[in-house]
């Protein structure tokens, strides 16, 4: 957001406005001040809506984390030290190819979630290399349906997660019985879903984006296209990725995309030029990428806040939980 001149102060009712304008404030403490503010707007809201002021959820979400080491054992604090009421996972969550014999290792950091019943995976191109996936759907009992791809949602209507499955394996092979394109069975169910969903806010993960910044010398193995489905039409108000081990934020025709994967495998280099690859690169806009030390501090996940009207999306450091970066997106 641009800097002005003269700081203002956000309004108390509920409207869209820029705290971030203080120019005498640094990058972090405006950050800080906005999200801050924001909270308490939407809080303030969410009393009025609903008569309580502790009707916000809290999700977590990760990607690529399926390798059990020292990053993965820090990342599972994290987690846990969140108390999240939903932690995601945007599959490759048992490396190196979804084996029955590494999967209750991998998974192990997370078995606070597991137990819980909070942890909701989507497959990723490791975890189908066996099976087509099935040992993940086999370990997680309590999600309904094919666990392939699922619904999860709150009584509330606050939101709607939409888990889909990219269906490519880490030959690149579609081992999706029920398709990844536009008009397949897994689309058409999708679709449905959709339609009969009354959520304020809808999200959509799968493991392989569409589109992204990520340039590693094979950068055309890094997206699926074809789960390009016009999710804005849906309307979709965050698309959550993985795959490419990265942290960073993306826009493609007015729909946030995150993708955190880079908190346990290292993080692969993003574009110096601003390029953007995939489906409809044209009208994305890169809007946040991190690039860290390359050290400690590239290793970040994020929280989703459902406050109120708001979903505030965080990026934090796994070593200190600090916030890198953050924005929200707000219903009107």
């Amino acid at each position: 957001m641009a800097c002005k001149t003269t700081p203002t102060t956000c309004p108390s009712t509920y409207e869209a406005c820029d705290p971030l304008d203080d120019c005498s404030m640094d990058d972090v403490s405006r950050h800080e001040l906005y999200i801050s503010e924001l909270f308490a707007r939407t809080e303030s809201i969410n009393r009025q809506l609903t008569g309580a002021s502790d009707g916000a959820i809290k999700i977590a979400f990760t990607a690529d984390a399926g390798e059990a080491n020292d990053n993965q054992a820090l990342l599972g604090a994290r987690f846990t030290a969140e108390d999240p009421h939903i932690a995601l996972f945007g599959g490759d969550n048992n490396y190196e190819t979804g084996s029955h014999l590494t999967i209750e290792n991998n998974w192990s950091a997370f078995s606070d979630q597991v137990n819980k019943g909070i942890a909701f995976p989507a497959l990723g191109n490791h975890d189908l290399d066996t099976g087509d996936g099935i040992n993940q759907t086999n370990k997680f009992t309590y999600i309904s349906g094919n666990k392939r791809y699922y619904h999860i949602y709150d009584d509330n209507a606050s939101m709607d997660i939409y888990v889909l499955n990219s269906g490519v394996n880490t030959s690149l092979s579609m081992v999706e019985p029920d398709g990844n394109t536009v008009g397949s069975v897994q689309y058409n169910w999708f679709l449905n879903e959709v339609a009969n969903s009354f959520g304020m806010f809808k999200m959509v993960m799968f493991h392989h984006p569409f589109v992204s910044g990520v340039t590693n010398g094979a950068a055309d193995n890094r997206v699926v296209s074809a789960m390009d489905w016009s999710f804005e039409g849906f309307g979709i108000d965050l698309i959550l990725n993985g795959h490419t081990h990265t942290s960073q934020h993306l826009n493609t025709r007015g729909v946030d995309i995150i993708d955190a994967s880079s908190a346990v495998k290292g993080r692969r280099a993003m574009s110096n030029s601003g390029t953007i690859y995939g489906s409809d690169a044209a009208a994305t806009e890169l809007v946040w990428a991190y690039a860290g030390p390359g050290a400690t501090g590239d290793r970040l996940y994020v929280t989703i806040d459902v406050v109120g009207r708001a979903l505030i999306v965080s990026f934090k450091r796994t070593d200190t939980g600090v916030t890198v970066y953050s924005f929200p997106i707000i219903k009107s």
